[in-house]
């Protein structure tokens, strides 16, 4: 079994030309075929209509599949949200797919469940059948390491605990706010977590650059988006995307595998 994959984190709305980013993306997917996404950020703003359950009029999730809709290509997708972003945004995480989608479920993460402070944290999960396996699929956006009030040791405990409840193969795929030469990597490493990205000297797979939102004191380059397993996979292309045609603060991971 061979599966493209792809997490961005979108930073969605709060880029300029936002809905022309999401084309960028929704063109990515089709033009790679892109069998699963794994997006964070995947923000909706609070006064929005209610299309259907929680989500919103302009759900990124909602724009990206019903463009791709358009094109003929129909996509899945499941959305939650842990907090308020920049107190207008229900800010979530989302798992879009061209499989179906056999069950859902969101954990929180974080200690706290506080939907108006901002380090809240859930991960959400799909369960997909393709062919005749079941994978389970994690979008994660994780805290920061030794941080004051929700550390990212603590919050990594929980997903593990979450994705070991079975045996299937799991990509756990996000932003995991921990750079792979930090000790929050090793962590994730000791659990028995695959990386998925096949690092070369020409290719370090870094994924932002500078300043960022969570990373104002940065001043370089760092690797802080994975797509993991737990399970041994065989990489057979790994890169990261967006880096010129830039759709968010981060540059996205695009992974082919094979299981």
């Amino acid at each position: 079994m061979e599966l493209k994959l792809l997490t961005v984190n979108l930073h969605a709305w709060l880029e300029e030309n936002q809905e022309e980013k999401f084309k960028i993306i929704s063109k990515f997917i089709l033009e790679k075929d892109i069998d699963i996404v794994a997006f964070q950020e995947v923000n909706q703003n609070k006064e929005k209509r209610i299309i259907d359950a929680n989500i919103r009029e302009d759900n990124p999730s909602l724009i990206i599949s019903n463009f791709l809709k358009e094109k003929g290509k129909n996509y899945n997708f499941v959305w939650d949200w842990s907090h308020y972003g920049y107190d207008m945004y229900e800010e979530g995480l989302s798992i879009l797919t061209k499989y179906p989608i056999s069950s859902t479920k969101s954990i929180y993460i974080s200690d706290s469940k506080d939907f108006k402070f901002w380090k809240t944290r859930k991960t959400i999960k799909a369960e997909l059948k393709i062919e005749d396996k079941i994978v389970n699929v994690y979008s994660c956006h994780m805290g920061w390491l030794n941080d004051n009030e929700e550390p990212f040791e603590k919050q990594i405990i929980k997903l593990n605990s979450f994705v070991r409840e079975n045996n299937n193969l799991s990509l756990v795929m996000g932003d995991f706010n921990n750079s792979d030469d930090s000790e929050g990597y090793s962590i994730i490493k000791q659990l028995g977590y695959k990386d998925l990205y096949k690092k070369t000297k020409e290719n370090q797979g870094f994924t932002i650059k500078e300043k960022i939102d969570g990373w104002e004191e940065n001043d370089k380059f760092l690797r802080i988006d994975y797509i993991f397993s737990n399970i041994e996979c065989e990489i057979l292309e790994s890169s990261v995307v967006f880096e010129e045609n830039r759709v968010s603060d981060h540059f996205g991971v695009y992974s082919k595998i094979k299981y």
